[in-house]
């Protein structure tokens, strides 16, 4: 009698046996990644570089997705540790509890691609100012999933007076909206003009951790819902490391550089009032604010980038900034 309750017992019992895994003949590690073959510029894509900061539900994901997409220059930051309540919606898996998330995620990105070159940074952005600005001068991206608003707020800053291109990524009520956020200089607002209220002083002290075990609660959401951003946020990422790559810069509308996407659930409440039905994705318009203390034209805010570059040794954005309408 076979044992129906046994895994592949119908199989053993008529002498197939099922291996765990089957053998495998000797391949070339281009071989994993020929299916993008024609999707993306190869060439170009492997010799970018891209900073990735938080390594949680939305940064492990788009990091995997980049490393299989080809690109082979990555660094992460991120100061916490893996938690058990990261199982249920991260890339990572339990043998990574306790461990960094960004060693955690290094691991498995190399896994993907050992031929990468992948960076793991344990610590603020802000611990290390200036070593972080020399690293944006000199990268082709950076992608901030932080949840912090003081994290996000001197990213932005520091992208701005750079010129490195910027994807913001975050969600919004238990990952009912994922909000996603472009900034290129000059073309685009920045963070501070499409959100002036990540720019308070009273609002950054009141955000809510995303990551930490303790404020679970506030940061529940499913990972079908997270990674529906997570899938737009990495194409986009993508068409601002190669702009002129396989069509992806039609992706880019400089005038509407932010996007809203609703989960899988009906939207009610604030959201019915932006969405009509779920999974909409809707694009957003937003003018620049001459006044903003990042990529304004006050002389606060040219002070700001000429310090910026100042410690970064890079060159200053003003003239880019000052020829935008």
């Amino acid at each position: 009698l076979i044992d129906p309750t046994v895994p592949g017992a119908a199989f053993a019992a008529q002498g197939w046996g099922l291996p765990e895994r089957a053998d495998l003949v000797p391949y070339d590690v281009d071989e994993c990644f020929a299916r993008n073959l024609g999707l993306v510029a190869g060439d170009a894509i492997s010799t970018r570089e891209v900073v990735l900061i938080g390594g949680g539900s939305v940064g492990s994901e788009v990091a995997c997705d980049l490393v299989r997409q080809g690109v082979r220059r990555i660094v992460l930051i991120d100061p916490d540790t893996v938690d058990p309540v990261n199982m249920s919606r991260s890339s990572l898996d339990r043998s990574d509890i306790g461990a960094f998330k960004v060693h955690a995620l290094r691991r498995r990105l190399l896994r993907y691609n050992p031929e990468a070159s992948v960076e793991a940074l344990p610590h603020p952005v802000e611990a290390e100012e200036v070593a972080f600005e020399g690293l944006v001068a000199r990268t082709d991206l950076v992608v901030c999933a932080a949840d912090s608003q003081v994290t996000r707020r001197y990213v932005n800053g520091v992208c701005v007076a750079l010129r490195t291109p910027l994807l913001l990524l975050g969600f919004h009520d238990r990952a009912e909206a994922c909000d996603i956020i472009w900034v290129t200089t000059p073309e685009t607002p920045c963070l501070a003009c499409i959100n002036p209220s990540e720019h308070d002083d009273a609002a950054a002290r009141s955000d809510i951790p995303y990551s930490t075990s303790e404020d679970s609660a506030a940061a529940n959401g499913l990972v079908s819902d997270i990674n529906l951003g997570n899938a737009l946020g990495s194409s986009l990422a993508l068409a601002l490391i190669d702009p002129t790559g396989a069509g992806r810069s039609e992706t880019l509308d400089p005038t509407r550089n932010r996007i809203l996407i609703h989960s899988g659930r009906v939207p009610r409440g604030m959201w019915a009032e932006v969405f009509d039905s779920p999974f909409e994705t809707v694009a957003f318009k937003h003018e620049r604010i001459e006044e903003c203390p990042h990529c304004g034209r006050t002389d606060e805010a040219r002070a700001y980038r000429a310090r910026l570059t100042a410690r970064a040794g890079g060159t200053t954005a003003d003239g880019a900034c000052e020829e935008r309408s």
